[in-house]
């Protein structure tokens, strides 16, 4: 009588070849960003210059432009890592506030506002429907966290915290994304809920 053991190695082999290796879907950990983000820097430039004419004290020109390389699963709260250069280059001291949003790559082309909304982007990862409640508000566009540097994460690169990912809707590894400082009035400004953040721009 065969053992069970060879039964089982049996009927694994006869799995198809296209199941055990068929490509994965698109996750955080891939390493290739996806071709819509293939952006240039000049349109980088002027998606930061537009973005920092409506909220200039959530953005602005000096922002980093990162992309996403992991996500940290056992850290708590919203935070953010930074290369020490580029935490040294931007003159960001580590525990300080900035502002993490998401650059759209389309906006050019469909005269949309230059950054992505976390509600869509959220909606679109969890199948759900994202509603237009909040259109227009800075908090559509922009997480805050706490960032700190690390000598495990390359220079232009980016490592979330998983309460960040989840807020910004699990942005790919790849993900073009801007860290802006916040200055300590902005963040007064903040708490009580300020119209000064968000500028009509003439």
């Amino acid at each position: 009588m065969p053992s069970m053991s060879k039964k089982h190695s049996k009927t694994k082999s006869k799995l198809p070849k296209s199941d055990q290796s068929a490509s994965p879907p698109w996750t955080p950990t891939s390493l290739t960003p996806p071709p819509d983000l293939a952006v240039s820097e000049k349109e980088l430039l002027c998606s930061l210059e537009e973005a920092s004419r409506i909220y200039p004290s959530l953005i602005g020109k000096s922002a980093l432009v990162c992309r996403v390389t992991n996500v940290d699963p056992e850290s708590k709260g919203c935070k953010i890592w930074l290369s020490e250069p580029s935490m040294v280059a931007s003159s960001l001291a580590p525990g300080s506030t900035v502002s993490v949003s998401l650059a759209s790559s389309s906006w050019k082309f469909s005269n949309s506002f230059p950054l992505c909304t976390l509600a869509d982007e959220s909606a679109r990862h969890f199948a759900v429907d994202s509603g237009d409640k909040m259109a227009n508000e800075a908090g559509n566009y922009f997480a805050l966290a706490t960032v700190f540097p690390s000598c495990k994460v390359l220079k232009n690169g980016v490592r979330l915290s998983s309460c960040l990912s989840y807020t910004m809707g699990c942005p790919a590894s790849g993900r073009i994304l801007f860290v802006y400082p916040i200055q300590s009035q902005s963040l007064s400004d903040l708490e009580k809920g300020n119209d000064k953040l968000h500028s009509t721009g003439n």
